[in-house]
């Protein structure tokens, strides 16, 4: 009985450190954005590809609250990013944006991860 339950306990903690997929840390260099947000921007021929990691704490679990407020990132970093580079972006529809997400139920911490592809006008 003690094994079962020390067994049970180890699975426990292996899945509660369980995360969203994350792209490659060494090939991209991320931007933070403010405290909870990073990102990273891939130029492309169209216009650009926006990554967003937003994370933060959350006693209470609300997993869609964070993938809309993460979609928010994505818009304002969007209009961050054209702004800072000088170009005239299309509206994004918080449609067109993925979103993943994901909560540590040890840290009580939910994150997201959200790419979209931004067109020039």
């Amino acid at each position: 009985m003690k094994r079962r339950l020390v067994l049970v306990c180890a699975v426990l903690v292996v899945a509660a450190c369980a995360g969203p997929r994350k792209t490659d840390p060494v090939s991209m260099n991320f931007e933070r954005f403010d405290d909870q947000t990073t990102f990273v921007v891939e130029q492309s021929p169209e216009g650009f590809d926006v990554l967003v990691r937003y994370g933060r704490y959350q006693f209470a679990p609300n997993r869609p609250l964070v993938a809309d407020e993460c979609r928010t990132k994505v818009i304002e970093v969007s209009k961050f990013h054209a702004q800072r580079s000088g170009m005239t972006i299309q509206p994004l529809s918080p449609l067109r944006i993925r979103v993943s997400t994901d909560r540590n139920i040890i840290s009580a911490e939910t994150f997201c991860e959200a790419t979209a592809t931004v067109l020039r006008k």
